[in-house]
């Protein structure tokens, strides 16, 4: 028997449509001799030429998938065109085809030409209106931000045409300083007039009231931050009971100038100090909201009820809660020293002694000219309190002893600075030194908005005079000024009597310094122990209650 043929490759079978008997296409295998058989032309043919074959059928499926899909992907990933292609769709419906311009004749022309024209200039025109508009708004902007405050008339003195016209506008006429100091040329300096009485430019203006406290604030009868402002409250309250509304105008209006001359006349006599500049503030403010309608006695009597209620809460009962909070802060032997003369630290501490039957001790620092320290010292000794009294060059000596340090201030600025009794700031900076805690006790409506950063922009320069007087004088049997007060033709034994006639010679007698804030401990408020630098806070908040 012959064996059958062993071939390798491909044996088709003749089930398959096309092996059967007779058909057309036939399939041959040719034998290599790398022992593979390779398919005939006419198999192939059939298998990848024909559509109906299962090969090309999957060819063709697997090959139209990717291509939707790519579309779906370009569709997907250029959404501009699509919307660019909606556009020019739109534009097409909208817009008729345009003829070109050889197609127009020669009216067409001239039109498209003149409404090219229109549209070219109005589009300059509102190019131009915005560059202006953004130029204004710049401007503005800037003016807003390089918008500087004017410079008080007490600070301006060093420009001769700003001094000759502030002197015009002044109420009274003073003899300016005959030997002013140049580093302070930009603030006021006076001679002491030797008759009280200054020459009045502006009578019947200022009320008589007002004259007889601004002559007493020039002399110092009515010296102290608290002292001032409510003798200067109880003046406007006359002032407002005796005013009477010109015709033709409102209460609300005319009265707030006439109470800034009344400002200015005290101004004039000695210059403000911080708590009188917030309760002016007040006032003024309070009589802005007045309404129109409302008839002028009640405006008068609401005004003054106003002012009364400013006097008993932002003073009154303010040291009354300064003194609270401040006899949490004395303990048992204390040693406390304290500066020159302040109202609420002599309350407090006779507080502490007879109320709180609290042990302790108090040295007084005093200062030349006016010797305020004496007054405190009275005060505490008339009280039973130990008292040690020294000046300020001896400070140093006491201070190993202290305790604690408690003073006042005059004022408390913005930027955590105190404002007080030239020679404060010593006592404070030799504290710091020593480790000693500062503890300053202040109203919450000397608090100033100002920013200081020394005592040379401003300040109060005083009677130089004062300096080369060598007579002490117990205050409380007569004010200190009268010692200074001698008529210019009565000889006197002091050596500087003749400072004057020394070419080389200048006195000056400054009245405020200010400590920084890095030498205060604390500052004792009606809103509780807070730091001097918490001050732009308690402003807001004050502000937000509508206190100020």
């Amino acid at each position: 028997m012959s064996t059958p043929k062993k071939t390798v490759g491909f044996e088709p079978s003749t089930d398959e449509p096309g092996n059967e008997e007779g058909s057309p296409i036939s399939i041959k295998y040719k034998k290599q001799d790398y022992g593979y058989d390779s398919l005939s032309a006419s198999f192939e043919e059939r298998m990848f030429n024909d559509n109906k074959s299962p090969i090309m059928t999957r060819r063709k499926s697997n090959s139209s998938k990717p291509s939707e899909t790519t579309e779906e992907t370009k569709e997907n990933s250029n959404p501009q065109k699509e919307q660019n292609a909606k556009k020019q769709q739109q534009k097409q419906n909208f817009n008729p085809e345009k003829k070109s311009q050889k197609q127009m004749t020669r009216a067409e022309r001239r039109a498209l030409q003149e409404k090219q024209r229109a549209a070219k200039a109005a589009a300059k025109a509102a190019a131009g209106g915005n560059k202006n508009a953004s130029k204004k708004q710049n401007n503005t902007s800037q003016e807003s931000i390089n918008q500087v405050k004017p410079v008080p008339a007490q600070m301006r003195y060093d420009d001769p045409k700003k001094r000759n016209k502030a002197e015009k506008n002044k109420t009274i006429n003073r003899t300016p300083a005959q030997k002013p100091v140049a580093l302070f040329a930009h603030l006021t300096q006076y001679e002491k007039e030797n008759d009280i009485l200054a020459e009045l430019k502006a009578q019947g203006i200022i009320h008589p009231a007002v004259i007889i406290l601004g002559l007493q604030f020039s002399e110092f009868i009515i010296d102290g931050g608290n002292a001032r402002c409510i003798a200067m409250l109880n003046a406007f309250k006359k002032v407002i009971s005796d005013y009477k509304t010109p015709p033709g105008t409102s209460l609300s209006r005319h009265l707030t100038s006439h109470i800034s001359k009344q400002v200015e006349f005290l101004s004039n006599c000695r210059t403000l100090c911080g708590s009188m500049k917030t309760a002016i503030r007040y006032v003024k403010t309070e009589i802005s909201k007045l309404s129109i309608d409302l008839p002028d006695e009640d405006a008068k009597s609401l005004l003054c009820e106003l002012i009364d209620n400013f006097i008993r809460d932002r003073i009154y009962l303010a040291d009354k809660i300064i003194i609270t909070n401040g006899l949490k802060k004395i303990k048992e032997n204390d040693v406390i020293l304290t500066y020159s003369y302040s109202s609420i630290v002599s309350d407090l501490l006779l507080e502490a002694h007879q109320k709180e039957k609290i042990n302790f001790s108090v040295v007084v620092v005093d200062s030349k000219p006016r010797y305020e320290g004496k007054l405190m010292l009275k005060k505490l000794v008339d009280a039973g309190i130990k008292c040690t009294y020294i000046l300020l060059n001896g400070l140093s000596f006491m201070l190993h002893s202290v305790t604690k340090v408690i003073i006042g201030a005059s004022s408390l600025l913005s930027n955590g600075a105190i404002m007080s009794r030239v020679g404060t700031a010593v006592v404070n900076m030799m504290a710091y030194d020593f480790k000693i805690p500062v503890m300053v006790c202040c109203e919450t409506y000397k608090f100033s908005e100002s920013v200081r950063l020394d005592s040379f922009v401003w300040n109060e320069i005083g009677d130089p005079d004062e300096l080369i007087n060598n007579n002490i004088i117990n205050p409380l049997i007569q004010p200190p000024f009268i010692a200074s007060r001698m008529p210019k033709d009565k000889p006197s034994d002091e050596i500087l009597s003749d400072w004057r006639d020394i070419q080389q010679l200048k006195l000056l007698n400054l009245h405020y310094d200010v400590t920084p804030s890095k030498y205060i401990t604390m500052v004792i408020t009606e809103m509780g122990m807070i730091p001097s630098t918490s001050v732009p806070v308690v402003l807001r908040e004050v502000t937000g209650m509508g206190m100020a």
